[in-house]
C-alpha cells in the first residue's frame, strides 16, 4: 500500500496509532521461510535476549499486535508469525518449530490469544522444553459440540458468499468486539482491519475454520498436562467476553490451577488493543520486564 493510500484510509484515524502503525511497518519487513508447500510470514526484532513468540487468533497475521510487540521489543526479541492458508493446526505447529530452528531459537516465552490461545496449548503439549513461561490470552479450555457444529456450519454458509460479503461480515464482527473506543481510535481500527481482511484470500478465510474445527474435534487438554513441566502461566481474560463464554473461561483456569489470572473489566474479546497500555503492563510484569 503507498503512503498515499494509507493517509487516505486512515484519514480519520487516532494521529497516535496511526503513526505508530506506520513506523512500525517501516521497521518491520516481514521475513519468510519455506515449510512443505507452504511460505510463512513472520516478523523478528527486539532487543535480543529472551524471545517471546506471539501467536495470533483468527486474524491470522502478527502484525496485528503491533503495539504489544513494540513495547514488548524494548526487552524481548519478537517473533510474530503470520498463519498461511493451512488447514489444520499440525501445519501451524510444524511452521512454528520451523521458523525457530531457522532462527536458532531453543526455548520462547510463547503469548496466544484467542485461536492462538490453542495452538499455544497445543504447543506446549509437544513441546514443553522449547517454552519458558505461557500466556493465554482471551481463549478457552474447551470446546463443546455445540462450538463445533456452529463453526463448520458457518464455514458451509462462507462457502456459498462471495469473499466482499465475507470481508464486510468479518470486519463488522471485529469492531463489533471492540466496543467503548473512542471514535478515533474506532477509525483507526476500522481502517486497520478492513487492510488485514483485504490481504486474505476465500481460501485463506475457509482454511481458517478448518483450522479452528480441527483445533476443536482433535485436540483436548487435561489438568497436569505440563505437570513436568516447571514453566509457568498467566490467563488473561474479560468478564465481558462475548466470543469466550463464562463456562469456556472457567474450563481454562481449572485446566491451569496455579496460574495467574487477571481479568479485565469492560475489554471485551480484544483486550489487548482496547486496554493496551494496561494489557502491555500486566504481560510485562509476567514476563519480568
Amino acid at each position: 500500500m503507498t503512503d498515499t493510500n494509507f493517509d487516505e484510509l486512515y484519514a480519520d484515524a487516532n494521529e497516535r496509532l496511526r503513526e505508530a502503525l506506520r513506523r512500525f511497518r517501516e521497521n518491520h519487513p516481514p521475513k519468510e521461510i519455506e515449510v512443505g508447500e507452504w511460505t510463512w510470514e513472520y516478523l523478528d526484532g527486539g532487543a535480543g535476549g529472551a524471545v517471546v513468540l506471539i501467536l495470533p487468533g483468527g486474524v491470522r497475521y502478527g502484525e496485528t499486535y503491533f503495539q504489544l510487540i513494540g513495547t514488548l521489543e524494548s526487552n524481548y526479541r519478537v517473533i510474530a508469525p503470520s498463519y498461511p492458508g493451512v488447514t489444520t493446526v499440525a501445519e501451524i505447529v510444524d511452521g512454528l518449530v520451523a521458523i525457530l530452528d531457522a532462527e536458532g531459537i531453543e526455548k520462547v516465552h510463547v503469548i496466544g490469544k484467542a485461536f492462538g490461545g490453542g495452538v499455544a496449548q497445543v504447543f506446549a503439549q509437544q513441546h514443553p522444553e522449547r517454552i519458558g513461561k505461557l500466556v493465554l490470552s482471551n481463549t478457552a479450555g474447551r470446546y463443546l459440540s455445540a462450538y463445533t457444529k456452529r463453526v463448520k456450519n458457518a464455514r458451509n454458509r462462507a462457502r456459498l458468499f462471495p469473499q466482499s460479503t465475507l470481508r464486510s461480515a468479518y470486519l463488522q464482527s471485529m469492531l463489533g468486539n471492540m466496543k467503548g473506543l473512542e471514535e478515533e481510535d474506532r477509525a483507526f481500527y476500522a481502517a486497520f482491519f478492513k487492510e488485514l481482511v483485504e490481504r486474505e484470500s476465500k481460501q485463506e478465510a475457509l482454511a481458517m475454520y478448518d483450522c479452528t474445527i480441527d483445533l476443536a474435534q482433535n485436540f483436548e487438554w487435561h489438568v497436569g498436562d505440563l505437570t513436568n513441566w516447571g514453566g509457568s502461566v498467566l490467563i488473561i481474560e474479560s468478564e465481558n467476553d462475548e466470543a469466550i463464554s463464562a463456562g469456556r473461561r472457567e474450563a481454562l483456569r481449572d485446566l491451569y490451577p496455579e496460574a495467574q489470572v487477571h481479568t479485565f473489566e469492560n475489554a471485551g474479546h480484544m483486550a489487548s488493543m482496547v486496554q493496551p497500555a494496561a494489557y502491555q503492563s500486566v504481560v510485562l510484569g509476567f514476563l519480568g520486564g
